[in-house]
């Protein structure tokens, strides 16, 4: 194939991937890396689409080509490989595994210090999670979202300790924006309900509320109580009280546990308590429920 004829089926590549025509991009990057596997940037966006079409083992695989023939920026792909091993196939382990040899690449890569920091705390692990975040406000001192971390991680014995100082003095920074005000104001209420400062602390939480909204924009979504009960009565008109009888072949497979609720229910706290038995394995907040109904029940 002549350059001309490369640079032309690339064109058409980057073209489809910008209309968001997911699979056809997909096929259009395939056949351009099967006439010329030596294009790194190529395998980055073919493991994003593949990524988007929820294809995460080939995600992976693209990744690694793209590594290997020496893309620009390896800590982010490191990075994005992560987040596929941590959100959607949850193997921990090889994202940290990822997040690690992100850091041998650049120390100093926030991205990869926040996610690390975020796997450490949802494992438990509060000393290697407050490390992780501390090496963030080394990097990048007014970080709100790590800061807004530690109170979680941290006894916070009084109103006189610092975190709480560090915390006031963030939000007033005077380029905070809206969502850092909210990230800092939830940890701010968190320490100061550790600390016993009950009143101070709905105060805080009521403060970053009004920012988390106001961070929305004046396009964000706002709660109508009227759309979401005309929404509701859709879905019950959508499908019938007594649906037809599913029939699957056996299977030795031990069946799953879907555990269904509303956010703050306790859903949360259901599964950490089955998880606690030797037989049964968490499988974490999935996407898998949105995905389907975004797909067949549009």
């Amino acid at each position: 194939m002549t350059q001309e004829n490369l640079q032309s089926l690339l064109g058409s590549a980057m073209m489809l991937l910008r209309a968001g025509r997911i699979r056809e991009a997909i096929a259009a990057h395939e056949k351009l890396l099967a006439l010329s596997p030596c294009l790194p940037d190529s395998w980055y966006n073919l493991a994003h689409l593949q990524a988007q079409a929820r294809l995460f083992d080939a995600a992976l695989a693209s990744y690694q080509r793209a590594l290997h023939h020496g893309v620009g920026g390896p800590e982010e792909v490191r990075l994005n490989r992560a987040v596929i091993f941590a959100e959607h196939l949850r193997r921990t382990d090889e994202a940290v595994r990822e997040l690690e040899a992100a850091l041998e690449l650049s120390p100093d890569y926030v991205p990869a210090l926040l996610n690390l920091g975020n796997i450490h705390e949802q494992r438990g692990d509060r000393e290697s999670a407050l490390v992780a975040y501390e090496r963030v406000l080394v990097v990048d001192p007014s970080n709100a979202l790590a800061l807004s971390r530690l109170p979680n991680l941290k006894t916070v014995p009084s109103t006189e300790d610092g975190l709480i100082r560090r915390l006031r003095e963030a939000i007033a920074r005077p380029a905070s924006t809206a969502s850092d005000r909210a990230d800092l104001g939830f940890g701010l209420g968190k320490a100061l309900d550790s600390a016993g400062a009950y009143d101070e602390a709905f105060a805080a939480y009521a403060e970053a509320n009004r920012a988390s909204r106001q961070s929305a924009g004046p396009n964000g979504v706002r709660y109508d109580a009227q759309a979401q009960g005309r929404f509701v009565e859709r879905l019950i008109a959508a499908f019938p009280l007594q649906p037809s009888p599913v029939r699957l072949a056996p299977s030795p497979r031990r069946p799953p546990v879907f555990i269904c609720g509303m956010f703050r229910s306790g859903s949360s706290l259901v599964e950490q308590i089955l998880a606690s038995h030797s037989s049964v394995t968490a499988g974490g907040e999935i996407d898998l429920l949105p995905t389907i109904a975004n797909e067949h029940f549009k």
